[in-house]
């Protein structure tokens, strides 16, 4: 029996999109009826992949379709037949039926991205939202997010409450010596409101107002005055033993004194506390010379002061964690209404964000019955394909699960059972930014399983793409990094990615250097790298090698302009966003 939830591990090069392919194909064949691609559901990450995998899928029918094909079957055709189990010639038949029903229904050929499968759920949903079905969709939040800390900013003198959180938050930047302007820090915190990976924690500040967060401060600076009291109380009695021995006693560069003065005067940041933890854990917060001829005076004296300092670090630590609580949360009452005004935007312009969409399935439309939200989308989906699944993010794995589980667990026979295959690479994992969890693949990879039947897991060994001296340099480098973690799940991840077959083509070069790090002089380490990375290209130019089939990878724009501009002035063709600026052009 075939199982019907699948997984694979497929790293670089494994032959994935053929895998997802083949799959689909043998899906849309298996049946005999002709619409049944409108059972399927294709999801990938990107538009790119999700036209490749469309293409694929379509050339293959047209592919299957042709008579000469049963005389020459290509691996995919192969594939497909093993699979299904039937004949060539039954697959050519099915093929081309499909084939021509698929184009005159082509809207019912579901190959889409995650972001477009959500984009139409919701809109399918907008009555029961109380959205415009006409809304507009946002990629970029910056101008709903600029326009709402604007709308913060002019409610200050009117709502009383917001004014105190406002100002408040600016009066702590001027205590801490920067500019009183809050703008720019509001638009960097309401990054949180956008990203998946916060949501679970903004939703819960969403239950408190601003006045419970201002009260809830009130008595974290009660708490801070309390601690304070009581650290000047232990400075008191430190001072209070030192002046009762008498003797004007040599502290090492008077630091322990001046740690003393320090705290009386309210100075319970910028105090030196490391330094002095480590002069009495290495026994010489007292000079030498003074802890030679005092031997008597401080074998009494200094058990109690390191009691007494050990009480007053516990006590800073204590303000210090109370003292940041005190600074985050004014701008954190602040995000709640950000958040509640970005939503008023939205729905005064009939817009959303593209980011508010896995929020938006996971509290109004996730409840909902399986069967009812296939009714409001059109489609009854029975066979899931989730590629790049290591990018996918805890919210979109918990809206699909319901409707997965549906298909999977609701058949009423082996034939009419739905199934599921996931792809992906916990290595390859990109989008942590926008909540994407590679976390959740290792687990399905291991023992978590959401549902009742049982799993089937595939690696997928052979590395089609590169060339064999590549694929032995990733397996090398993989089995050495997989030593150097900690976590056993990450070993098993890279020592599993360290094992790619090798296939028929052969060469491939792989040369690594480093330039050495030149410490504060960041200039000669970035001109070291211009240079070699000008003198490798003119070395691949002399091998044969033409401009078009080389590429240099940065981290950052900024690393992207030096190299481009360094390029263009050695004369040195570029393609890059900074080469088809203006003012890069020889013409101007």
């Amino acid at each position: 029996m075939k199982p019907n939830y699948e997984i694979y591990n497929a790293s670089a090069g494994s032959g994935k999109t053929f895998a997802l392919a083949s799959k689909y194909l043998a899906r849309c064949l298996g049946s005999n009826e002709n619409d049944f691609y409108r059972r399927i559901l294709a999801l990938t990450f990107t538009n790119k992949t999700s036209e490749e995998m469309k293409t694929r899928i379509l050339s293959s029918l047209k592919e299957f379709s042709k008579t000469e094909s049963i005389q020459n079957p290509t691996e995919i055709f192969k594939s497909v037949k093993e699979e299904l189990n039937i004949s060539f010639k039954e697959i050519q038949i099915r093929a081309k039926k499909r084939l021509q029903h698929l184009l005159h229904n082509y809207s019912f050929f579901q190959v889409s991205t995650l972001d477009s499968f959500s984009h139409n759920l919701i809109r399918s949903f907008a009555r029961e939202l109380k959205i415009g079905s006409d809304f507009e969709l946002i990629l970029d939040p910056e101008t709903i997010i600029n326009e709402s800390i604007d709308r913060l900013l002019e409610s200050v003198g009117e709502n009383k409450t917001i004014t105190e959180a406002l100002v408040g938050f600016a009066n702590i930047k001027v205590a801490e010596g920067k500019s009183w302007d809050i703008s720019y820090d509001l638009k960097e915190l309401s990054q949180l409101i956008t990203n998946e990976n916060h949501y679970h924690k903004i939703k819960e500040l969403e239950t408190k107002t601003v006045k419970d967060f201002l009260l809830e401060k009130k008595e974290i600076l009660k708490s801070q005055k309390k601690l304070e009291t009581e650290v000047i109380k232990e400075v008191n009695l430190c001072q209070e033993r030192i002046n009762a021995t008498g003797t004007e006693l040599g502290f090492s560069r008077n630091s322990f004194p001046g740690f003393l003065r320090k705290l009386k005067n309210k100075e319970f940041q910028n105090n030196n506390l490391a330094s002095i933890k480590k002069l009495f854990q290495k026994d010489a917060i007292i000079t030498k010379k003074s802890a030679s001829s005092n031997q008597e005076i401080l074998s009494e004296l200094m058990p109690k002061l390191v009691v007494s300092f050990n009480k007053i670090e516990q006590k800073l630590y204590k303000w210090q964690i109370l003292k940041a609580f005190s600074n985050s949360i004014v701008p954190l009452s602040l995000l709640t209404q950000i958040k509640r005004i970005s939503k008023e935007i939205q729905k005064e312009k009939s817009e959303i964000l593209i980011s508010e969409f896995n929020q938006i399935i996971n509290e109004e439309i996730k409840g909902q019955p399986a069967p009812y939200i296939y009714e409001k989308t059109g489609n009854r989906f029975k066979h899931y394909l989730i590629d790049e699944f290591q990018d996918t993010s805890m919210l979109q794995w918990s809206n699909l699960t319901p409707l997965i589980s549906h298909a999977l667990e609701s058949g009423e026979s082996e034939t009419d059972q739905g199934s599921l295959l996931l792809v992906g690479d916990p290595k390859q994992s990109l989008y942590r930014w926008r909540g994407a969890d590679p976390d959740k693949f290792i687990s399905l990879l291991n023992e978590e399983n959401p549902f009742t039947i049982p799993k089937s897991i595939k690696n997928l060994p052979k590395n089609y793409r590169s060339c064999n001296e590549i694929v032995s340099f990733n397996n090398k480098f993989f089995e050495y990094v997989s030593k150097q973690f900690e976590f056993k799940d990450n070993t098993q991840i890279y020592s599993s990615g360290a094992k790619q077959e090798l296939n028929e083509k052969k060469g491939g070069y792989v040369s690594v250097e480093f330039i050495k790090n030149s410490g504060k002089n960041k200039s000669f380490s970035e001109q070291h790298f211009l240079i070699k990375t000008l003198k490798t290209i003119s070395e691949n130019i002399y091998r044969g090698f033409m401009y078009l089939d080389q590429c240099v990878l940065v981290r950052n724009k900024k690393q992207q302009a030096l190299v481009v501009e360094f390029l263009i002035n050695h004369k040195i063709p570029v393609v890059s966003s900074e080469s088809l600026l203006l003012k890069n052009s020889s013409a101007v």
